[in-house]
């Protein structure tokens, strides 16, 4: 029994969307095997471009609450990545600074988040069927043989 393609606009619109899912997932694991969860890189890169913000600056930076910052900054803290300090002029305002783990994972992040085509591209080694069971589009013009 032979299946209908669906329209080609479908299609298209599917296989994109299933990129965007690939690379979606596919980025999150890999910041996750640095320790990094949702949210937390956006927070470090703000970091990498200026150390010492205040944590409300760092909460409308990256558009969140102020009690989910505190909480990102408790998490990350934790990690490792930052660390909070009584800022010196006034011991009411907390400020916010990169650790040496949290420079030292840089490069990865910014090559994990700038490189969405190396890692979800058909023929990457990250490249596979997504879960849901769908399988994956057709390589068979460029390979002869194998899956």
């Amino acid at each position: 029994m032979s299946q209908t393609p669906p329209d080609a606009d479908v299609s298209v619109d599917f296989l994109i969307a299933q990129v965007g899912r690939l690379h979606h997932k596919r980025a999150h694991a890999l910041l996750e095997d640095l320790g990094l969860y949702h949210g937390q890189p956006r927070l470090l890169l703000v970091l990498w471009e200026q150390e010492g913000p205040t944590q409300s600056e760092l909460a409308e930076r990256v558009h969140v609450r102020p009690a989910t910052m505190t909480k990102m900054l408790q998490r990350m803290e934790e990690a490792g990545f930052v660390e909070r300090r009584r800022s010196s002029v006034d011991q009411r305002m907390v400020r916010v600074y990169l650790t040496d783990a949290g420079r030292a994972v840089q490069a990865q992040v910014q090559r994990i988040l700038s490189a969405p085509v190396t890692l979800t591209a058909p023929g990457s080694e990250s490249w596979s069927a997504p879960a849901s069971g769908a399988s994956r589009p057709s390589r068979s013009s460029t390979k002869s043989s194998g899956p």
